[in-house]
Parts: structure tokens; C-alpha cells; sequence
């Protein structure tokens, strides 16, 4: 049962990781709407980040970021 696989590094089992990351209007290949400046700060501590930095940074490479651990716990 590899959902219920412990991601090391991570302590969460897979399918909890998974479930962390799904974005289902970016895989739709739909855009992001009602995204707002105090969103963004609100998440980066007020960083000068533009929207689409962080809506690419953190939804997309951080499920990449997951989905290598994810790899790593299954051995593959």
C-alpha cells in the first residue's frame, strides 16, 4: 500500500503529501484568479515577490519538491 508509505525526510505518508499538493485549477490549465498582494505577503512574510513568482514557486516547484521525496520513499 504506498499511500500509507512514511516519507522520511518528511515524516507524512504519501498520500497525505499527495493530497498537500494536488492543484487541480493549474492542472486543469486554468489560471489563478483572486490572488492578492496581501495573499502573497501573507505567505512570503513580505518579501517583493510578484503573484506569478509565488503562485510558480510554491504551486508548482513545491510539488515537485514532494514528489522527489515522494520518489525517494517509494525507491523510485
Amino acid at each position: 500500500m504506498e499511500w500509507q508509505t512514511s516519507i522520511p525526510e518528511d515524516g507524512r505518508k504519501v498520500g497525505v503529501v499527495v493530497h498537500h499538493v494536488v492543484a487541480q485549477t493549474l492542472a486543469a490549465g486554468k489560471p489563478v484568479t483572486g490572488v492578492t498582494m496581501d495573499d502573497v505577503d501573507a505567505i512570503n512574510a513580505d518579501a517583493p515577490l510578484t503573484r506569478q513568482f509565488m503562485l510558480e514557486d510554491h504551486a508548482v516547484r513545491h510539488s515537485y519538491h514532494h514528489l522527489a521525496r515522494i520518489r525517494r520513499a517509494l525507491k523510485r
